[in-house]
């Protein structure tokens, strides 16, 4: 269900000012890849009424736009082998450094880049509106762009898909909203500016974990997908639905009701 909240708002946001809408498929991390779950994601979306604009993008085919964003931070000095593990940074929520120093090789290590500044600028200690000016919440972190393993980490792909798509706005869950700073910075490394991002509330269960299939949340019920609408709907505030019969008349109403000051918190509200 966190997963179609994040959809209907971000379908309402583009539709309502008359953007595209497109479909990224992440499937760099073939270790974690569930069988068919790319069949399975075009089909929920379809169900639901869903249409998106142009191609569905498929991360695991832009392995050479990843790679080329890669030599371009290793050419300009910002990446540094990290040998740290989860275990010994179980308890530090922002990498502290380790090993920014040390002088490790890229290969065999994790390669993490330096988004935290050496001094002080106009990023440290902000997580900033598009124009880097506006202080908020969270400190950049060097985060990892290729793991261990060899695989471009979520993030830069992330990054680079949105330069080339020339992506302007992104909606997402309150859980990413940490990320923004580093990825900010990233965005200005890569010699882009960012989107404009903008949040929607963490669904949580009756115990305040948020839905996810970690936390063992069940699939949604294609079956069942106007009341799977429905109840998004309510998930992001919205109002004003009457005598819905099927997905295409909720959909006639939603992207003329949509009220994004309800359903949504923009950077300068999570500052």
């Amino acid at each position: 269900m966190g997963s179609l909240v994040t959809a209907m708002a971000s379908y309402c946001e583009a539709k309502t000012h008359n953007g595209h809408w497109l479909l990224r498929i992440d499937d760099i991390d073939p270790p974690r890849e569930q069988p068919g779950a790319a069949t399975l994601i075009k089909e929920t979306l379809e169900r639901h009424g869903f249409q998106w604009d142009g191609p569905i993008v498929y991360q695991s085919l832009r392995q050479s736009d990843y790679q080329q964003a890669f030599d371009r931070l290793h050419k300009d000095q910002q990446l540094y082998g990290c040998a740290c593990t989860r275990k010994t940074l179980a308890n530090t929520p922002v990498y502290p450094g380790h090993c920014r120093d040390a002088g490790l090789p890229l290969d065999g290590n994790a390669c993490r880049c330096r988004c935290r500044p050496t001094t002080p600028d106009m990023y440290a200690g902000a997580q900033g509106s598009n124009d880097g000016s506006q202080p908020v919440n969270h400190e950049p972190e060097d985060v990892i762009v290729r793991r261990r393993d060899g695989l471009f980490s979520y993030t830069l792909a992330t990054v680079v898909d949105d330069i080339t798509d020339r992506i302007s706005h992104v909606v997402r869950g309150m859980d990413l909203h940490a990320a923004e700073a580093a990825q900010t910075r990233l965005f200005y490394q890569l010699g882009a500016s960012p989107p404009a991002w903008f949040y929607t509330e963490i669904v949580t269960n009756n115990q305040q974990q948020k839905l996810s299939k970690q936390n063992l949340a069940p699939a949604l019920d294609n079956t069942h997908a106007l009341d799977n609408l429905t109840t998004a709907w309510q998930l992001l505030k919205q109002t004003g639905m009457t005598s819905v019969r099927s997905v295409d008349t909720f959909w006639q109403q939603a992207l003329t009701l949509w009220s994004p000051a309800r359903g949504l918190c923009s950077p300068q509200e999570t500052r």
